[in-house]
């Protein structure tokens, strides 16, 4: 009888996973099919559309830590907070200095 509970549960918590897995991998899909869109076919002007771009990108990586690496904002798990910012930082830095040098530069 206790092998039947155990192996019930063990289900359940396989397909709820598997469920978070999928909603996470389907909105992951839909932004990435959004931003796509938005650059190939230039609805907004530049400005705009590097923007939206952004701030796609930005709502993308939430959703990945949240659907697929489970994180949760809680003081046991500070340094993994940190190195959320830390990694935020440098891809804003990055972003940010690669639009400006596109930006500037003379053609």
């Amino acid at each position: 009888m206790n092998i039947k509970k155990f192996l019930y549960s063990i289900m359940n918590i396989k397909d709820y996973f598997l469920k978070k897995y999928i909603f996470g991998f389907f909105l992951s899909f839909f932004l990435y099919l959004f931003v796509f869109f938005i650059a190939h076919n230039y609805y907004f002007s530049i400005k705009k559309m590097q923007v939206y771009i952004f701030l796609f990108i930005i709502v993308q990586i939430f959703f990945q830590y949240k659907y697929f690496l489970h994180f949760k904002l809680s003081y046991k798990n500070y340094w993994y907070i940190i190195f959320l910012i830390l990694t935020f930082l440098i891809i804003s830095i990055i972003c940010i200095g690669s639009l400006w040098v596109m930006g500037h530069l003379n053609h």
